[in-house]
């Protein structure tokens, strides 16, 4: 029996690794978007390549502009805001429920499995133990978690080393891996096809689950056993990508410039008390450190200065006919700007969020506060998510561990900016900057400024 056990376990670890029905990922920007309605006709414009290039202004009758229809993804996988919600079991500090599972064979059209081998191997790990608990008993039980934390923001600001000091954390268990980017691009798809389910987000947390649902502590009252443990995840698109907003259905209305609904809704909606981080560094630098490490083509601070200049330029040319946030959320001026400009307008985004949560809920950080000393924004970190406090010796690992996601040398060689793209960045960004420090009242966010 143990024998044919072991073998059935093989295979189904070759058929998890060779074989599951994978979901293509979502590519980040598609060449073609279309532009949120004309103010004056009320019809959505694909909006010619040169219009904000060249600070072209549509024309109010959109004879110049070619007209198409708005798509409406009419697809009830998609519609967050209607889905009906778990009751969280009380003795678990992290969001959690049990299901029934009849069959170990869970994971077979899992999108996910293609992302990494962590994430391959997780689910073989997995298949084991399900095919353990249903020889004991069918149904068997699942534990069902979902992030009691999550890691929000920003892009090129130091959330991968926060992430995984985090995780040095005793009380604190991690899915496979760090960005699962499923409020944002993947449980949308491709044009709404190939999306990855809800169940199948929920299936990257079965790992940490076990963890979860093995640790105990008594409590005082006695009445049951407190689970400590907690889980998060930190895909660092979650606070501003809503490219797609004006497909989704809450959102489709014609007369929309810009998204009624945005993922602090859906968040929400799904997680009314969950922990959100968002760290934040002088935009000006982030998009440099952006530039270096996403651009695929050649690179160098002169060719930096050129691409700034143009986005600097569609963006205050697409400010001139609308407002900043029906900009930051237009997929068509993000394409026309070439680089993440958009990303360091933090104020706008943070609005949105704090309309939906108490600003409780939401921890602040920035980079320079963190490299200049780590264990200190941990403490506070760890104190926002109630965690015990960590010990001398894990404090010492902390800071002896190297940095996660440093500029590679090739990068560091290729220098600073030059200083008249940095004055010109400093004056684009210092009027949102100024707002994101009255918006948190505090003026450390307004950087250079």
């Amino acid at each position: 029996m143990s024998s044919t056990r072991t073998r059935g376990n093989r295979l189904r670890a070759a058929w998890v690794i060779c074989g599951l029905t994978v979901v293509a990922l979502v590519i980040y920007i598609s060449p073609v978007y279309v532009q949120p309605p004309n103010q004056a006709t009320g019809r959505r414009l694909l909006i010619k390549h040169n219009d904000f290039t060249q600070n072209k202004r549509v024309p109010n009758d959109g004879s110049e502009a070619q007209k198409v229809t708005g798509r409406s993804w009419n697809d009830p996988d998609l519609d967050l805001l209607h889905m009906e919600i778990n009751e969280f079991l009380p003795n678990f500090k992290n969001p959690c429920w049990y299901e029934n599972i009849y069959s170990p064979d869970i994971y077979q059209e899992n999108g996910y499995a293609i992302l990494s081998k962590h994430i391959r191997k997780s689910m073989v790990k997995l298949i084991q133990v399900w095919e353990y608990r249903l020889s004991k008993s069918v149904p068997a039980r699942r534990l069902r978690c979902l992030p009691y934390f999550l890691i929000i923001g920003q892009p090129k600001c130091g959330s991968t080393d926060l992430y995984s000091k985090i995780a040095m954390h005793p009380d604190v268990v991690t899915p496979p891996i760090k960005e699962l980017h499923w409020w944002t691009r993947n449980r949308q798809g491709k044009n709404s096809k190939d999306k990855i389910l809800f169940q199948h987000y929920v299936d990257m947390f079965d790992e940490a689950a076990l963890e979860i649902e093995s640790h105990t502590i008594d409590t005082k009252e006695g009445r049951w056993d407190l689970h400590p443990l907690i889980t998060g995840e930190g895909s660092v698109s979650t606070l501003w990508d809503n490219v797609n907003w004006w497909h989704l259905p809450e959102n489709s209305n014609n007369s929309l410039l810009e998204p009624k609904y945005t993922n602090a809704d859906y968040v929400h909606h799904v997680l009314p008390d969950v922990h959100l981080i968002v760290i934040m560094r002088d935009p000006t630098d982030r998009l440099y450190s952006d530039y270096l490490y996403f651009h695929k083509k050649s690179k160098s601070p002169v060719l930096f200065h050129s691409l700034a200049e143009h986005a600097v330029g569609v963006f205050r040319n697409c400010t001139k006919l609308y407002g900043i946030r029906s900009c930051v959320y237009n997929a068509s001026v993000i394409s026309q700007a070439k680089m993440r400009l958009h990303i360091g307008i933090y104020s706008i985004y943070l609005r949105d969020w704090l309309k939906v949560f108490a600003r409780d809920q939401i921890l602040f950080l920035r980079l320079e506060d963190y490299a200049e000393d780590k264990v200190s924004t941990l403490r506070r970190v760890y104190k926002f998510l109630k965690l015990g406090p960590i010990d001398d010796k894990r404090e010492t690992v902390i800071r002896e561990t190297p940095d996660v996601n440093k500029r590679k040398p090739v990068l560091k060689a290729l220098g600073n900016m030059l200083p008249k793209t940095r004055r010109m960045l400093n004056k684009f960004y210092s009027v949102y900057n100024q707002q994101l420090a009255t918006l948190l009242d505090d003026n450390r966010f307004l950087w250079n400024s």
